[in-house]
């Protein structure tokens, strides 16, 4: 079985915690809230999905890679791999890394 390497933005939240909460503490800092702007959605439930992926405990994000039985059960990503039979993305012919390194 192979899988699929270990920076994962889903590994820890590491790659959309850091960013959810910096996005959080911009539109308090700019009041966005205050601005006299229809924002088209509400404001405050927008603040409430940007706690949810600011928490690396909240259930969506993996605790171990999945060389250590970590990930979930239907990631793309790892589904992909193993179909394709590569351990990581770099590694297949069609990834979009793999032909953006070779330009």
């Amino acid at each position: 079985m192979r899988y699929v390497c270990a920076s994962c933005a889903l590994l820890n939240g590491k790659g959309l915690v850091p960013h959810a909460r910096k996005l959080k503490e911009m539109m308090e800092e700019y009041n966005f809230d205050e601005l006299g702007v229809e924002l088209g959605f509400d404001y405050e439930e927008f603040l409430k999905g940007l706690d949810f992926f600011s928490d690396s405990d909240n259930g969506l994000y993996c605790s171990k890679v999945c060389r250590e039985g970590g990930g979930h059960p239907r990631c793309y990503i790892r589904m992909c791999a193993e179909e394709r039979g590569v351990s990581i993305c770099f590694e297949c012919l069609t990834s979009p890394a793999r032909s953006s390194s070779t330009s």
